[in-house]
């Protein structure tokens, strides 16, 4: 077997194990992605999605069963939200932080842009500890900056590398 031929099945391995958790989150005005990061119905997403949405919120699972959900805590100067849906045993993706992503690191993103349920793209880091303008003139830090396409929609979606592990964008 060759080495692409390796690769190909250990993404399809992956994608295959995180896609489960990769959510739409969902409103009146639009929607973004996000990830179960527990079973008990803890989902993580970039707070600009939900920002001003606290009814009406739902998010669509890979199945495609909608469940209301609530926000429970937003942070936008990481630009990240929690929110919590009343379910259990849902399928969930761990936040690990096995070692410190590098430069020239492999990552594959997964998210439900507009309804186009797992949409998986492959980049490879690029820059670690990047800057951007954030909201009120704050900048978000410490950004990982990867060529992995970011469609409208896809906010709030995880990117993992190896062993699935990863963390929301």
């Amino acid at each position: 077997m060759s080495r692409l031929s390796e690769f190909s099945d250990e993404l399809e391995s992956l994608v295959a194990c995180a896609a489960p958790s990769v959510v739409a989150v969902e409103h009146g005005h639009g929607q973004g992605s996000g990830i179960i990061v527990s079973g008990d119905g803890y989902v993580i997403t970039n707070a600009h999605v939900v920002h001003g949405r606290a009814s009406a919120l739902n998010i669509r699972l890979a199945g495609g069963e909608e469940l209301p959900a609530e926000v429970v805590g937003e942070d936008h100067a990481s630009d990240l939200a929690v929110l919590r849906v009343g379910a259990r045993g849902l399928p969930s993706l761990s936040l690990e932080e096995s070692r410190r992503p590098r430069v020239g690191q492999v990552v594959l993103a997964i998210g439900n842009p507009l309804r186009f349920e797992r949409s998986v793209s492959l980049g490879v880091i690029s820059a670690i500890d990047r800057s951007l303008p954030g909201p009120g003139r704050r900048p978000f830090e410490g950004l990982i900056q990867t060529d992995a396409a970011i469609n409208p929609g896809n906010f709030g979606r995880p990117a993992a590398g190896r062993a699935g592990r990863g963390g929301g964008h």
